[in-house]
């Protein structure tokens, strides 16, 4: 009996302790399987925490590539491509990272795709923007950035990221609120263990629920403080397993977290530097519209930038090109923040805070988040007042020049300097030109705003060569500018009464610059300019550009003058040469007669005396053939050469110059022939002017060319064109005298015969003044060809001019 309840008490002790370890087991399999799911949880929280790591480290990268790229483009210091180059070398890595990390995750691989596509993109963009750069320069890097997609390709890369990293970081909590459910369940099934291990062992219990519970709830607290914001913790749990590594991964990615927020601060620091420094204007509006930042430029440009609500963007007063002034919602700040619109290079004439009147170069742009909605806009701008008043400078510089250029007439180029500058530069213009003892004015224009009469009478009674400190007298006296701004300080200066001044006075003039017209060294005169109730000013940045208007007006009426001078001595000297060819042709045909009648009383005993008469007989047809060719060459040069066209054949041309030359060839043992090609028609030529010209091109191959040598004659047709050619066998032309053959008085000095320099250069103007053309080939030690061309007329042509 007692057996029995011992043993039925051990069986229920042991079916107690069996079931104790069942339960025991199943508790510690419950807590196995939740510490597992910890232990997964924690690996995909931290997969997840490395993904958004990489997209952080990857958006970084682009990011710095583009400041860096944009402060290339604003500096131009090559050093600032690193981050460009270091992008470039990165990228790779990190994409096979993402790609690591997301090797089981379908979607994320696409989006990493995507992702690697739009920073190659970019990458690209950026790269080609730099090459431009160098290639072409700021201008046309800026124009192709206007023209480009680069702020959409940003905004489509920051999206992406943001999504992903979104994704990741709901990833993340999911995972962490798993880790921390299965925490509890670890918890609880250790508690039920334990309180089931109380009866095998407390200390057993105890030590296992210590080593389960407290690293769990430590890593629990660590959790929901770095939750909370603070990064700087650390989870110390002091253990090599699991759950020490758990907590050193996630103090790690607190770490990671901190590290890129503090480089997120640095680059909002860098881009407010960046802001700070730049020469261009940037406004930017908050999510309501208002101006919330300006940087100092655009104060600078705007004098004062007052922050304004959207409706009331009227206070700023700009202009179109075409003068229509722009509403408020036109601004490129509000059509960017009201319509999403971006405003590439556009020109608008603004009057700043401080009533100065200037031109600004526009380019605005919305602001979005990742879903693509407008919460502000920026604008950027800089002042072109500058290159548009340089421009403006240039146009007008322009149009003087052609003015001038378009007469010789020196009076008309003072009207054309006062017309001009009346009323674009000032409001009154007179130009004054020193004429002997005297300064006399040569040209007044004036706006509506003063009298003409009244200031002509003025300058009537009181001339300015009689007042030693008038402006003008002054600026021809010294050659200096005088620059004026309120010319009621200059009228003390120069004002001979109380009479001369009240009628200065009376004119209103306000401001006046006095430039003389200097042409090297020497004083012309001077140009004036006054305003004068229009509210202009002068000032000293007004005077480069009346100095470059007055040196060319000083240019074109020196040129004038020259071309005057220039005209009377071609009359002069026209007028000479007739005096002198007709002058002198009567005294030479005397002496000619008298040779003839001299040489025909001699007998044969006179010898020496006959060799004498035929010396003064050639220096006397030498002398008249140099004044046939002075009358030919004054003729040619006038345009009043006659040409006697009428229907001639080639081949008599040919004919009559080789026999009539031939004796002379044959006095130095020369082959002297001539052929005419038998397609050549008869043509419309003056032939004793041809004959002149190929009698002229034939006796030069004589001269030129050595005993026993070779000239040959020929016509030829080539298209509408009959060619003459004359080739010798003469020592030829060094290239270098080629393009003076036919120069007028010009002989090489190798010639190997005397001439005056003037055969050649009529023969051009005869060959031209039919309508042809005339030039020459030649080499060293092989001879010299000359060719001259005439017109082949048609029949009907021929018929008319032969009668």
């Amino acid at each position: 009996m007692r057996f029995g309840l011992k043993t039925s008490v051990g069986r229920q002790m042991a079916l107690a302790l069996g079931s104790l370890l069942v339960v025991l087991l199943v508790t510690d399999l419950f807590s196995f399987q939740a510490t597992r799911r910890l232990v997964v949880a924690r690996k995909q929280a931290d997969r997840a925490r490395e993904v958004v790591d990489e997209l952080e480290r990857l958006h970084h990268l682009i990011v710095e590539a583009e400041a860096g790229q944009r402060t290339f483009l604003i500096a131009g210091d090559e050093g600032e491509l690193e981050a460009f180059q270091v992008a470039r070398r990165t990228l790779p890595d990190v994409l096979a990272r993402l790609r690591d990390l997301k090797v089981d995750d379908r979607e994320g691989l696409a989006e990493i795709e995507r992702l690697e596509t739009t920073t190659r993109t970019r990458l690209d963009r950026l790269e080609h923007t730099v090459s431009v750069v160098r290639q072409r320069g700021f201008a046309a890097a800026a124009a192709e950035i206007r023209a480009g997609d680069s702020p959409e390709i940003m905004r489509q890369l920051k999206q992406l990221v943001g999504t992903m990293e979104r994704r990741e970081d709901e990833m993340l909590k999911r995972r962490l609120r798993e880790a921390e459910r299965h925490g509890r369940t670890a918890v609880v099934s250790s508690q039920i263990a334990g309180l089931g291990g109380l009866v095998l062992a407390t200390l057993l219990a105890f030590v296992l629920t210590r080593s389960i519970t407290v690293p769990i709830a430590s890593l629990i607290a660590g959790l929901r403080r770095i939750g909370d914001g603070d990064l700087d913790h650390r989870i110390e749990l002091g253990r090599q397993d699991e759950f020490g590594t758990l907590g050193a991964a996630v103090g790690d990615m607190a770490a990671r977290r901190k590290r890129a927020e503090e480089e997120l601060r640095r680059a909002e620091t860098r881009l407010e530097t960046l802001l700070e420094t730049l020469p261009v204007g940037v406004v930017i509006a908050d999510e309501n519209g208002r101006i919330s930042h300006s940087n100092p430029a655009a104060q600078r440009i705007w004098g004062r930038t007052p922050h304004v609500e959207l409706e009331r963007y009227t206070d700023y007063q700009g202009f179109w090109p075409d003068g229509q002034r722009l509403r408020s919602d036109e601004w490129a700040l509000a059509r960017a923040f009201t319509h999403g619109e971006t405003a590439i290079g556009e020109v608008v004439r603004i009057v700043d805070f401080d009533g100065v009147a200037k031109t600004i170069m526009n380019n605005g742009a919305p602001l979005r988040d990742a879903e693509g909605r407008i919460f502000g806009a920026v604008v950027a701008f800089e002042d072109i007042s500058k290159l548009v008043k340089m421009e403006e400078d240039q146009r007008l510089l322009a149009e003087v020049t052609a003015a001038f250029v378009a007469s010789l007439d020196w009076e008309a180029t003072l009207r054309h300097i006062t017309e001009l500058a009346v009323p674009r530069l000032a409001d009154w213009c007179s130009v004054d030109l020193v004429d002997g003892e005297e300064i006399r004015s040569f040209s007044i224009s004036r706006a509506q705003t003063t009298s003409l009469a009244a200031m002509a009478e003025a300058w009537r009674r009181y001339p300015v060569d009689t007042i030693a400190d008038h402006p003008v007298a002054r600026a021809i006296r010294n050659g200096e500018a005088i620059v004026a701004p309120r010319f009621a300080d200059l009228i003390g200066t120069f004002a001979r009464d109380p009479a001369h001044r009240r009628l200065v006075e009376d004119f209103g003039l306000d401001s006046c610059i006095v430039v003389p017209l200097r042409v090297h060294d020497r004083i012309l005169g001077a140009v004036t300019f006054i305003t004068a109730g229009s509210g202009r000013s002068f000032a000293a940045d007004d005077l480069p550009l009346m100095q470059e208007l007055a040196r060319r007006a000083a240019l074109a009426v020196e040129n004038a003058r020259l071309y005057r001078e220039a005209q009377q001595a071609t009359r002069l000297r026209e007028e000479m040469l007739a005096l002198v060819s007709h002058d002198l042709k009567n005294p030479l045909w005397v002496v000619l007669l008298n040779c003839k009648l001299l040489e025909g009383m001699l007998s044969g005993a006179m010898t020496p005396v006959r060799e004498k008469l035929s010396a003064i007989e050639r220096a006397t047809r030498r002398a008249d053939r140099m004044v046939n060719d002075l009358v030919d060459l004054a003729a040619l040069r006038a345009g009043r050469l006659r040409i006697e066209r009428r229907a001639e054949s080639p081949s008599r041309l040919v004919e009559e110059v080789v026999t009539g030359l031939r004796p002379l060839a044959a006095e130095k043992s020369q082959s002297l022939t001539g052929r005419v090609a038998s397609d050549l028609p008869a043509m419309s030529y003056d032939h004793d002017r041809m004959l002149q010209v190929l009698s002229n091109v034939v006796g030069n191959a004589i001269k030129a060319t050595a005993r026993e040598g070779t000239i040959e004659v020929q016509v030829e047709r080539r298209g509408e064109e009959a060619v003459f050619s004359v080739r010798d066998t003469g020592p030829g032309i060094p290239a270098r005298d080629l393009p003076h053959v036919f120069d007028q008085f010009w002989r090489a000095h190798d010639a190997g015969y005397k001439g005056t320099g003037l055969g050649l250069a009529i023969c051009r103007g005869l060959v031209n003044a039919h309508g042809g053309r005339i030039w020459v080939e030649s080499r060293i030690g092989t001879g010299s060809t000359f060719f001259f061309s005439l017109p082949v007329a048609s029949p009907r042509e021929l018929t008319y001019r032969s009668q």
